[in-house]
């Protein structure tokens, strides 16, 4: 009797999660937009305005973060994203060390800090460092938890910016990365990037 209690606690469990699974695929089809990570990520947060799902990989190696912005068209599109691109990279512009009058001094990241474009065949995005708390690091080398890509799509209405964020553990590489951003959004337009 009692292994056929656990088996049932089991057998709900196993439900529960697998339902959890799938939860995050299924939040983008009540969006309109067509997007399936095969039940790899398991949804851990959602906002609605803004619209903003984040969801965890089964292994713990990465998480991915998805910005939903509705827009008119593809200029506007295109303007919201230069505007996201400009905030993110002004954090590594040379900065003041505040020291009074004449010890000021200037102080610029390591250029292995500053974030790069990464372009390819079939994708293109900004990767860069980040910490526990999935923020940009900048030039703290201790503090650096994830490598991370941010890539913009556009769906087929140009109605909608996806504003994609996805984390790796550190010790993975821009490989890892790259592949993500191909496999995942084959029926996207992506947005080809440039710094600004």
């Amino acid at each position: 009797m009692q292994a056929y209690k656990l088996i049932l606690k089991l057998l709900a469990l196993l439900i529960v999660a697998s339902c959890s699974k799938g939860e995050f695929d299924k939040v983008f089809l009540s969006e309109g937009v067509s997007l399936s990570f095969a039940n790899r990520y398991k949804l851990t947060s959602k906002t609605e305005d803004p619209f903003v799902v984040v969801g965890k990989s089964e292994d713990g190696n990465s998480l991915l973060k998805i910005h939903l912005i509705k827009v008119q068209d593809k200029a506007e599109a295109i303007q919201k994203i230069k505007s996201q691109l400009k905030i993110k990279m002004i954090s590594y512009n040379i900065t003041a060390v505040p020291y009074p009058g004449q010890m000021s001094i200037t102080s610029k990241c390591d250029s292995s800090f500053l974030p790069q474009l990464q372009k390819g065949s079939g994708f293109s995005y900004l990767s860069y460092l980040a910490g526990e708390r999935l923020t940009s690091v900048i030039c703290q080398g201790e503090e650096v938890t994830y490598k991370a890509g941010t890539a913009f799509y556009l769906d087929k209405s140009y109605h909608r910016i996806l504003s994609v964020e996805f984390y790796i553990k550190k010790q993975y590489g821009i490989m890892d990365i790259n592949d993500f951003f191909i496999k995942n959004f084959k029926d996207l337009e992506i947005v080809q990037i440039d710094l600004l």
